[in-house]
């Protein structure tokens, strides 16, 4: 009958450590879920986002285009045509000041 009460106490301790195992193991499995249904959220709240983000991308890549276009259109040799322009016949002209 020893032997048969080693083996109830093993039963019963092993038994003890398996149920404290699985409590653990539920806990961290609420855990997980509670973690599992932020991030769902989480994701719920950028999925609303999205398309005002790429409406926004859009509107500043068309900002930049057409300020990309300004730049050339300005840095153009066509866009300065005074310096493409001959100097008026009066710029040659010498001027001597006469100092008394």
């Amino acid at each position: 009958m020893a032997v048969a009460g080693v083996w109830a106490h093993c039963n019963v301790v092993t038994m003890e450590k398996m149920q404290a195992d699985m409590g653990e193991l539920m806990k961290q499995g609420a855990e997980t879920a509670d973690a599992i249904k932020s991030l769902t959220e989480s994701l719920k709240g950028l999925r609303a986002w999205v398309p005002q983000i790429d409406d926004t991308v859009r509107t500043l890549q068309k900002l930049i285009d057409a300020v990309g276009a300004r730049v050339s259109a300005l840095e153009s040799p066509t866009s300065l045509p005074l310096l493409n322009t001959s100097r008026p016949g009066w710029h040659a002209m010498n001027i001597k000041i006469r100092v008394i």
